[in-house]
């Protein structure tokens, strides 16, 4: 699970499995904001205005968008998909990471379940058949203890 805080992601929880090739923990670390998939689901599904936040912004900090027009264009893919995004190797080299926004009572988007691993586990027909169905559904079951009920 993670939120964001700042210009950063934030992570504040993770389950770890029973594998022998594993992630460190992410807990408590914190991740330029549009160098993975948490970022990118949050800021794409925050409001309308976000993409639009993004295009005016003035950043300080700007190594974390190394082409703007093409974060942009994910971000506008993100949000007429359903709002899942992927992103390989912005958590660290070989890892993929899939996010599905959590919201709360009022549609707002709080926070994103994240599921990362390594490439090699994480193939394309692995994300699309059994990844993202599992998340939507685990992002549906964590906005409904926030009290949010899709229309």
């Amino acid at each position: 699970m993670a939120v964001i805080k700042g210009d950063d992601v934030l992570f504040l929880d993770m389950a770890d499995c029973d594998q022998k090739i594993k992630s460190v923990s992410l807990i408590g670390k914190t991740f330029p904001l549009f160098t993975n998939a948490a970022g990118k689901v949050m800021k794409a599904l925050e409001s309308t205005e976000s993409i639009e936040w993004l295009v005016n912004r003035k950043r300080s900090k700007t190594k974390d968008i190394f082409n703007q027009e093409c974060l942009i264009s994910e971000l506008v893919e993100i949000r007429s998909n359903g709002g899942v995004a992927v992103d390989s190797g912005g958590l660290g080299e070989g890892i993929i990471s899939v996010s599905v926004a959590v919201k709360d009572y009022a549609g707002h988007v709080i926070g994103a379940i994240t599921m990362l691993g390594p490439s090699f586990r994480f193939l394309k027909e692995r994300i699309e058949k059994e990844i993202i169905p599992s998340l939507i559904e685990g992002a549906a079951l964590a906005s409904e203890k926030f009290g949010y009920m899709p229309a």
